[in-house]
């Protein structure tokens, strides 16, 4: 058997044992203590850093060695075929055979967090066929920098796991040479912000941190002969990305990193280097099916499209199935449900609500209630951004709020018609009486605002016992169809 990729499976399980994303140095006094611990047996802090490439090594490990090491990551099945190779490190191994190592095992572990993370059961995603047209298309093309561009909920990071995952499963026969390191963006941010921070961490992230080169003369020395690349994708963006893609000597690394509309604005201001840009849509019909059909939702609501394809809104979905399996509700309730459980998910239960709130009453004010326009300029929120800069950021984050050029606006039409509804009742005193619903009919009828806020209000009236909603609804100077759904509704809610 082979035992280098047994040795790196090895290594990437002791990593998971002791609660680590890498290793570093310093990490290897703690782990062997941690051995000593639990088997009662001796593996030195030095022998740890010859094992992950941080000492030079020249001579093989002992059995001992190797069997508490296949003991404290789960592994004592592998103790003959590891024992058997005489594994060990040279410091005159292969730099790229370094790289790959490092890379995979690094990658299989955000990868795993990202799925341990997920709104929805991992395996339920699907990888999206733009995506990996585009993610090809930049491989064999001329650019060194990639960016997948989307507000934050669209699944930009589902997306990037999605294409590693196509990617390692198939890079024997499609980018052979090629070596994919998939991280979050918050590992460049850990030290002291220094303009060669980014490039520096990188060089740790590889196994290279002591070594008196620089990354790119690393890589460039074996790369050209080799036709071997380093793919790094970031997860976020990282402010020093764009100091990193502008000393990038062309060739032999290609960057691709997931960031929001704004973030790229910032980012796309300080690069020197083309780009080759990727916008991300929305799930299309197709890819709501098969995520479903996935999660066991075979009949799902041709209605409910709408909602779905905003993938923030499927994870609530799934939680409302699953919760009522088998009930049956109007395609409106349930479509009500879901955005009201994403409300209060990342509005009502969430930190800084307070100060969210009072930030989204203001732009439903400055919207002139909805009849007047549909986003606001940043500068009448001048004062508020700067005493509740931590809550908007949050609300941009999670999809609430959307910045364009110097503007704001919600992100989707539901969640701002609930907060457009919740402002109107209150001036009502949260009475939703006859007068309530009239005003709504009278300032909103004929739109399709009118329909969303008599639902809301719908809702409301029910769950607060309401017993004169029926006669309300009745009373109302509504179309013959939309009285009817109205109606329906009332019955089914």
């Amino acid at each position: 058997m082979d035992e280098k990729p047994l040795l790196d499976k090895l290594k990437t399980l002791i990593c998971l044992k002791a609660g680590l994303s890498h290793v570093t140095p310093a990490d290897c006094k703690r782990i062997s203590i941690d051995i000593r611990k639990e088997f009662d047996k001796n593996v030195s802090e030095t022998t740890l850093k010859r094992l992950f490439g941080f000492a030079a090594t020249k001579f093989a490990f002992s059995r001992y060695t190797i069997t508490a090491l296949c003991e404290y990551a789960g592994k004592p099945e592998y103790i003959e075929s590891l024992a058997a190779g005489g594994v060990h490190f040279d410091d005159k191994d292969d730099v790229w055979e370094k790289v790959s190592c490092q890379a995979d095992r690094i990658t299989r572990i955000t990868l795993k967090n990202i799925s341990c993370r997920s709104g929805l059961p991992y395996q339920a995603t699907v990888g999206r066929k733009f995506a990996e047209h585009a993610f090809e298309e930049f491989c064999d093309g001329r650019f060194n920098f990639m960016a997948f561009v989307a507000p934050p909920g669209y699944g930009k990071t589902i997306l990037l796991s999605r294409l590693v995952d196509k990617y390692i499963s198939e890079k024997e026969t499609t980018y052979k040479g090629y070596s994919v390191l998939f991280v979050k963006a918050k590992l460049f941010l850990t030290y002291n912000k220094t303009k060669l921070q980014f490039e520096n961490q990188l060089k740790a992230l590889l196994g290279f941190a002591n070594h008196s080169k620089k990354l790119f003369d690393l890589l460039s020395d074996q790369s050209p002969k080799e036709n071997r690349k380093l793919i790094l994708i970031i997860d976020d963006y990282s402010e020093y990305l764009a100091d990193f893609m502008n000393r990038l000597a062309p060739g032999f690394i290609k960057v691709v990193a997931g960031v929001s509309p704004e973030d790229w604005k910032c980012l796309n201001k300080r690069l020197k280097v083309p780009a080759y840009v990727s916008p991300v849509p929305l799930l299309n019909q197709n890819e709501v099916d098969e995520i479903c059909s996935n999660l066991g939702l075979f009949k799902v609501e041709p209605e409910l499209f709408g909602l779905l394809k905003f993938p923030f809104y499927i994870p609530f979905y799934f939680q409302f199935k699953m919760e009522n399996k088998n009930e049956h509700h109007n395609r409106v309730v349930i479509y009500q449900e879901v955005i009201a459980r994403f409300i209060k998910e990342k509005i009502y239960q969430s930190n800084n609500y307070t100060e969210k709130i009072l930030l989204l009453k203001k732009l439903v004010q400055q919207m002139g209630y909805g009849v007047q326009q549909d986003e606001v300029n940043l500068e009448l929120f001048g004062v508020e951004l700067m005493v509740f800069n931590s809550a908007y950021d949050e609300l941009l984050i999670d999809g609430i709020l959307m910045e364009d050029l110097k503007s704001i606006r919600f992100l989707d039409k539901n969640v701002f018609e609930y907060f457009l509804f919740i402002e109107l009742l209150e001036q009502f005193n949260l009475n939703a009486d006859l007068i309530f619903l009239r005003f709504i009919n009278r300032v909103y009828g004929g739109s399709h605002r009118e329909f969303a806020l008599l639902k809301w209000s719908i809702r409301y009236m029910v769950k607060t016992g309401n017993p004169n909603a029926e006669e309300y609804i009745y009373r109302l100077e509504l179309e013959g169809t939309e009285k009817k759904e109205i109606q329906m509704l009332l019955v089914n809610t």
